[in-house]
């Protein structure tokens, strides 16, 4: 914490509005001896004396924590507070939890691209209807995709997406296709737990984005022309469209595939 941000008290007071119970409140009083932890309900907390405040929804009337000095958000991003007060009027410090669901959301995501590829998504569709298809239609219904060897596009390579590139390469022997605004930039200086993730981006066997062009070992990224930039009409949808079988000796987008963002 900066100077600038340290209260004149001795203690900080700090203010938790999320439903945390005993075990988490007391975990964070054990960081030190100067934090006073309390808890409270968002719309009838008192904020008048708090420093630190960790909230989903932080309160819009600024006058009523006239001391309060840092906001912990619950959430990974600040987009749903691009109108508050806080972060609009206010040189209050924000801080987000951006890493900190990584791996929770990254095994969704290969949970959704496994049910996707053995087609679970319209077996429940078929056993809703209460029968099955003949049997000449069980075949290019329910045959699934596999994918060894095939391609996993992430759009943004962030913190999810890093935590995902190894659990398909790893698990499913897929290869990784990374999106993003700068792909020479390919190091993440996020936060992550230790030992997680794909800080120095060493997975992805191709980049693609705005910046320069990333070579792996598939060269070019698709959609891209030779100088770095995606040529005229190539979307970021097209550029890394998911995974496919089939042809695995170059990184093609195929219509109709499913896209991980």
């Amino acid at each position: 914490m900066g100077a600038r941000m340290i209260p004149s008290a001795a203690v900080l007071n700090v203010l938790v509005t999320m439903p945390f119970g005993e075990a988490q409140l007391d975990r964070l009083r054990a960081v030190s001896p100067d934090l006073s932890v309390s808890a409270a309900d968002p719309e009838r907390a008192d904020y008048a004396r708090t420093h630190v405040l960790y909230a989903g929804n932080p309160p819009r009337d600024l006058a009523r924590a006239p001391q309060l000095k840092w906001v912990q958000v619950h959430m990974a991003g600040v987009n749903t507070l691009q109108d508050h007060p806080l972060y609009a009027n206010s040189r209050i410090a924000i801080t987000t939890t951006s890493g900190v669901h990584a791996a929770t959301i990254a095994e969704y995501a290969l949970t959704v691209i496994l049910a996707l590829a053995h087609r679970v998504p319209r077996m429940v569709e078929w056993r809703d209807k209460g029968r099955w298809p003949p049997d000449e239609q069980r075949w290019p219904l329910f045959v699934p995709t596999e994918l060894r060897g095939a391609v996993l596009g992430v759009i943004g390579y962030g913190s999810i997406g890093r935590e995902l590139a190894p659990m398909a390469t790893t698990a499913l022997g897929m290869r990784v296709l990374a999106c993003k605004r700068d792909p020479s930039r390919r190091a993440d200086d996020g936060y992550r737990l230790p030992g997680t993730g794909d800080p120095e981006g060493t997975l992805p066997q191709a980049w693609c984005g705005r910046g320069r062009a990333g070579r792996g070992t598939e060269g070019r990224a698709p959609g891209r022309r030779r100088g770095g930039r995606l040529r005229r009409g190539a979307s970021a949808r097209g550029a890394s469209s998911i995974w496919r079988s089939g042809r695995r000796d170059r990184l093609a987008p195929r219509v109709g595939l499913p896209v991980v963002l």
